[in-house]
């Protein structure tokens, strides 16, 4: 008799009745084997010269199964933002499986097990930070009880795309286009947006009124308010905040230099310490030394704050022809002037707002 598991020869000629000394008496042989792709055994018995099939009285497989609450195949992939992990249910728990708990860095971000095997920390959870390292470890829940087996998955956040990012804008009359022959209307409103988007931005915010002060209200809203107003239209903050003001502060008896400075941690305040903000400073064509105080105490106070940095729209006039820039005011701008201020803010703070 000739005995195979899973198409291999195990036993080869074997006389039942040699090895019993006589007929009708049992004999046990033991074979070790090992299960398909499907963890199934098939054991073949056949006849050899005698040509009678074998009697077979029984057959007994013992596995040697190590139980594990581990999950198994974890993988995650990363985006700037999120990451998405994914795993397989342990094969041989110890009981019965109630679902799995996510720890990040230590911290657990599931309050309670969950059933499936995929989580998005960063979208089922907080965002999480662009560019940055995260550990993330799943245990399984088995009688009530986290496993102390554990998958283990280190990824490190892509960088940031603008595209997934939101930009808000106050400005004064510079940023809402006003025309100071009154002929055409403000289209700040629609032209800054799209330059922002041009440069890669996702999501816009905007607010600019003509003759806005820094912190006075502009006759309707402040900018602590109109700070408050983006935060309840996003229902939070934005990825980052343009301020685009302090040209009509210059000519205020009371805002410059002390009040302008005062006005400026107002706003600071109404941001708070962690928001990212980029401040776009002065240039008029006819108020170049009011320009220089005002810039001069706007970088004192941006570079004394986090996360913030200062867009130098009066350093890059100097850097390129002005013909056209100006308006018939010489303070505000002809249509080509914004076209190139609006460019100069978006792509400034692409450029800007990783390094906040």
């Amino acid at each position: 008799m000739n005995v195979a598991t899973n198409g291999v020869t195990k036993i080869t000629g074997f006389d039942i009745f040699a090895a019993t000394g006589g007929m009708n008496k049992a004999v046990t042989r033991e074979i070790s084997t090992v299960s398909n792709a499907s963890g199934q055994v098939s054991v073949v018995f056949s006849a050899t010269s005698s040509g009678a099939d074998p009697k077979i009285c029984g057959i007994e497989i013992i596995g040697n199964v190590t139980r594990s609450n581990e999950p198994m195949n974890l993988t995650g992939t990363p985006s700037a933002l999120h990451a998405n992990l994914t795993w397989q249910a342990p094969a041989f728990p110890t009981g019965t499986i109630a679902g799995y708990v996510v720890y990040q860095n230590g911290v657990k971000i599931t309050p309670s097990p969950i059933t499936a095997t995929t989580y998005r920390p960063g979208q089922d959870s907080p965002a999480l930070t662009p560019s940055t390292a995260y550990t993330f470890v799943v245990k399984t829940v088995v009688n009530g009880q986290e496993s102390t087996g554990v998958s283990v998955a280190v990824m490190t956040t892509q960088q940031t795309s603008l595209g997934q990012l939101t930009v808000a804008i106050i400005g004064d009359s510079l940023t809402a286009h006003m025309d100071p022959d009154r002929v055409l209307p403000e289209d700040g409103w629609t032209e800054v947006p799209a330059a922002f988007r041009r440069a890669g931005w996702g999501n816009t915010w905007f607010r600019a009124v003509s003759g806005k002060y820094i912190a006075i209200n502009d006759g309707s809203r402040t900018t602590m308010q109109n700070i408050q107003d983006c935060r309840n239209a996003l229902g939070r903050d934005p990825d980052l905040w343009v301020i685009a003001l302090g040209t009509n502060d210059i000519y205020h008896p009371s805002r410059a230099p002390d009040g302008m400075a005062a006005d400026m941690q107002k706003v600071f305040n109404a941001l708070g310490p962690n928001s990212k903000l980029m401040w776009v400073n002065i240039q008029v064509g006819y108020t170049t030394p009011q320009a220089v105080t005002a810039n001069t105490i706007i970088a004192q106070k941006i570079n004394a704050r986090p996360h913030s940095a200062v867009a130098d729209w009066y350093g890059y006039l100097g850097t390129i022809s002005r013909n056209g820039i100006w308006g018939s005011d010489n303070f505000h701008h002809s249509p080509y002037g914004y076209d190139v201020r609006d460019t100069y803010m978006a792509e400034t703070a692409a450029t800007i707002y990783p390094s906040l």
